[in-house]
């Protein structure tokens, strides 16, 4: 039986068996005496926290340049001749996202997919999209639903879904006479 090599990692200090650092490549393959100074645990953190900080920028970027690409326009004439000012856009998604879509009003955090569920919407698709009089950072369902909806309509299905949130339910024919069974009984 071979005895477990420990090692320290230099960035929080705590001691790991070697299996918890990864081997250096310049080095034979088998090798387990060379091993990198800071531990997975240490590495993963690293990269979850760079990941969260980059994750915004990230988003704005690629909504831009997919939307450039979409109406045939470079990213830097969507910026210049349309609005989408990386730091604006920044600004009011992170805005919506903390307080919910624009058209349901769900918040973001009960949706359950993160970013993936903030999507940008052309509100009118006839219209050339200046950014913020004709964008709206919505949910991903409402942005399906909507799709390519005029706005008269796409406003009208947002009265209704509203009035059926806030208005009870009118009971089934069959609730009724299974209640008028139950009151003869």
């Amino acid at each position: 039986m071979t005895a477990v090599a420990f090692k320290r990692c230099s960035q929080c200090g705590r001691e790991f068996d070697e299996a918890f650092f990864r081997r250096n490549l310049v080095l034979d393959a088998s090798s387990t005496r060379h091993r990198h100074p800071i531990c997975i645990g240490c590495e993963q953190s690293a990269r979850d926290e760079q990941k969260r900080k980059d994750r915004w920028p990230a988003k704005i970027r690629d909504v831009t340049r997919r939307h450039a690409a979409k109406h045939g326009l470079s990213v830097q004439i969507l910026t210049d001749d349309y609005g989408w000012v990386f730091d604006r856009m920044l600004h009011e998604a992170q805005h919506v996202y903390a307080n919910g879509c624009q058209y349901c009003g769900e918040p973001f955090a009960a949706m359950g997919h993160g970013l993936t569920d903030l999507t940008l919407d052309i509100f009118d698709p006839v219209l050339p999209p200046y950014y913020p009089a004709n964008i709206r950072w919505v949910c991903a369902t409402c942005n399906r639903e909507k799709s390519r909806t005029p706005p008269n309509q796409w406003a009208a299905k947002l009265a209704c879904w509203a009035k059926w949130e806030h208005q009870p339910a009118k009971p089934h024919w069959s609730d009724i006479v299974q209640q008028q069974k139950l009151n003869l009984i």
